[in-house]
């Protein structure tokens, strides 16, 4: 599940407890303001520690993953705690809390609170040599940042930046009131430090130097090229943006220079899915217009984004000198999943509520050209290629690279929409198809496909696609060769490879048909969409899933190898490849046409 916190969860984590101090008052100080810090392997940092005079626990909590250090003071400021999380190779996130109202520290009102808040900023400041950006909030607006477990308010908050990592300070003040009892003051005020992507994406010469040179020596980012084009360059490593984890960034390349970057705050398919309020999803994208807000200097206008006609969303924009920036954000009513088991109790009377599913939030920054400008349509029988090997196939259609979520059909359908020269996202299409992690249902991929082309001026034409009736009659044809058929339905991997492929290529008319149509839609420059199961046919250098659905494009033949010509929606490496039209027929279990 996603959890939006200052410090995202990972697989081990160190915690330090709240003791009296063992080592000296400067060790923090020095390992927070380490800029090799992110460097640390688990070793290393457990090694740094002890350098540093800092008590760890003992080694089978090291095994663990757990680490109990005892703090003293950051910058001269008792600490109640600190905490450290790493994942299984490098320390990834520092978090140390000013203050936690507890019945063992005790509790401060309003006035010493904010006191002790802005001494830590003060101090802050001066230790990072800058001023940082920040906001302080009246408690009647104070924003809830989501969670799927709950809703914490903001009062405020302060970010900098320092040797390519983020500082970011929040704090929350307020008063909990039991019925019969007194009210208890609850606050917190906790420095989180995180690698920041801050300066990578907010710097002035991305839209001036070699973009090429610049991505490929970037090693905070470590982009790596979605194709051998490189008009695209994808990154997971990116760290954090405002104290918020980073699952993907996404830059965009024209010739030598940069046309875009997409900073993906949240999405669906990295992420995974929680439920929150529509009003609290709102309050989130809020708060990062604030954030925005202060580290741009000026104040983002309020508009509708229209993804080529595909999804609205609601989004803010900003125009600096160098670049434009908008923030969209997108979601959804849908009905919370619930343990099928849970169904099958007799006591079970009522049905899941329909909750706010959020979809994405996103970040595009562009040149002043405009993030919105339409893609040059470059598409039809002039983009055809014909080798001496006898290869007939499509070049330049745009990569998208899925990454490790199951957006399958939805990043072939963008690569193709971007082929025809519209500006979609796969987040907008997995919307539209009802996509998620696991992958997309052939019935919503059917019916987001017709959606998505109504919308964007297209046509599509389902030239095969496995109903109730071909089923029925390829079981039949089945049993007919061997009775040992070892599951019904259209999930094919279950059945013996070997007589499923003589079966399905015994159907001619089908067969036949499935060759010219690939042929007839190549020679006029339109890709297809092809559904298929993996698994039916050996296939070398996929990724680990090798059985269940997929969906990739068509681009090309080769009548002499009797072979068609794919590209698969995974980077670098899988934009041109080749399969026997005999085992392509025989784990097919669909075809689409999408054409102007």
């Amino acid at each position: 599940m996603l959890r939006f916190t200052l410090a995202p969860l990972f697989t081990l984590i160190f915690i330090l407890t709240a003791q009296p101090a063992l080592f000296s008052a400067e060790a923090l100080d020095s390992l927070i303001l380490d800029p090799q810090w992110q460097e640390y392997e688990q070793e290393s940092f457990f090694q740094k520690c002890n350098e540093m005079g800092i008590q760890t626990g003992s080694l089978a909590d090291r095994l663990s993953g757990r680490f109990d250090i005892l703090p003293g003071s950051l910058f001269g400021m008792k600490l109640f705690a600190a905490k450290a999380y790493c994942n299984e190779t490098s320390l990834k996130v520092l978090e140390v809390d000013f203050y936690e109202a507890s019945s063992e520290l005790g509790t401060l009102e309003e006035t010493p609170f904010k006191a002790l808040k802005d001494k830590a900023i003060v101090t802050l400041s001066q230790r990072l040599g800058s001023k940082g950006v920040g906001k302080n909030y009246e408690s009647s607006s104070s924003p809830k940042r989501g969670s799927s477990f709950s809703e914490r308010s903001v009062n405020g908050w302060w970010f900098w930046n320092y040797n390519n990592s983020g500082y970011f300070l929040i704090w929350d003040f307020g008063k909990r009131t039991t019925k019969g009892q007194p009210s208890v003051v609850t606050g917190k005020i906790t420095l989180t430090v995180t690698p920041s992507i801050d300066q990578q994406i907010f710097r002035p010469d991305l839209w001036s130097g070699d973009v090429t040179r610049l991505l490929e020596t970037d090693k905070t980012m470590r982009y790596e090229w979605t194709s051998q084009q490189k008009d695209s360059a994808r990154s997971i490593y990116a760290g954090t943006l405002f104290g918020i984890g980073i699952p993907e960034v996404i830059a965009r390349v024209d010739g030598d220079r940069l046309k875009s970057l997409t900073v993906s705050l949240y999405n669906r398919g990295d992420s995974g899915t929680f439920y929150t309020t529509e009003k609290g999803f709102n309050e989130l994208a809020s708060w990062i217009c604030d954030a925005l807000d202060a580290r741009l200097g000026t104040k983002g206008s309020r508009r509708a984004i229209t993804s080529a006609n595909a999804t609205r969303a609601q989004g803010m924009t900003w125009r600096t000198r160098d670049a434009n920036f908008l923030l969209g954000w997108n979601g959804s009513k849908s009905t919370m999943p619930m343990m099928e088991e849970r169904f099958a109790r007799s006591e079970m009377t009522t049905y899941p509520r329909e909750q706010f599913r959020p979809e994405y939030i996103r970040l595009i920054i562009s040149s002043h050209k405009g993030i919105q400008s339409a893609s040059k349509a470059m598409y039809g029988s002039s983009k055809l290629k014909s080798d001496a090997n006898g290869d007939r196939y499509i070049d330049g259609v745009p990569m998208v690279d899925q990454g490790a979520k199951g957006y399958c059909a939805a990043a072939a359908s963008e690569r193709l929409m971007r082929y025809y020269g519209k500006n979609v996202d796969q987040h907008d299409v997995a919307k539209l198809m009802n996509a998620g992690r696991g992958g997309t249902r052939f019935v919503d991929f059917k019916n987001g496909l017709a959606d998505l082309a109504r919308r964007t001026g297209l046509r599509v034409n389902l030239l095969f696609g496995f109903d109730e009736q071909y089923v029925k009659k390829i079981q039949r044809a089945f049993q007919g060769i061997a009775d040992q058929a070892k599951r019904r339905g259209t999930e094919l991997d279950g059945a013996d490879k070997t007589l499923l492929k003589q079966v399905r290529i015994a159907e001619r008319n089908e067969y036949d048909k499935f060759g010219r149509n690939v042929k007839a839609y190549i020679d006029q420059g339109k890709p297809l969409l092809w559904a298929l199961v993996l698994g039916i046919s050996p296939e070398e250098g996929i990724p680990p899933q090798t059985q269940g659905g997929h969906m990739r494009l068509i681009i090309g033949y080769n009548l002499q190898q009797k072979q068609i010509i794919y590209t698969d929606t995974w980077g670098a490496g899988h934009e041109m490849k080749r399969m026997p039209i005999d085992d392509a027929w025989a784990a097919t279990t669909g075809l689409f046409l999408v054409e102007p």
